[in-house]
């Protein structure tokens, strides 16, 4: 299934949050770890789900917050990129 990948950098402390918060929402997404000194983490959003992940983000950055690198979608592959793998 092709997914759409998103990096993004959260403060270190909010990490586990959101990864708690986009499990509350059952296959919206998968979030890990892709540096956890600098909170930078990628999600894996299926196809069709990219809005409402887009809404969940954008009402949880009153709550923690939230930078893109650059574009909010930074890869759209067949498979996982080395780097989020």
């Amino acid at each position: 299934m092709k997914s759409t990948l998103w990096r993004l950098r959260v403060k270190p402390s909010e990490i586990a949050f959101l990864k708690f918060i986009l499990e509350g929402y059952d296959g919206i997404g998968m979030m890990h770890t892709l540096d956890p000194g600098s909170g930078m983490v990628c999600l894996h959003v299926p196809p069709g789900c990219e809005k409402d992940v887009l809404d969940l983000l954008k009402s949880l950055q009153s709550g923690i917050n939230l930078e893109g690198d650059g574009e909010t979608i930074l890869y759209q592959y067949h498979r996982v990129p080395d780097e989020c793998s």
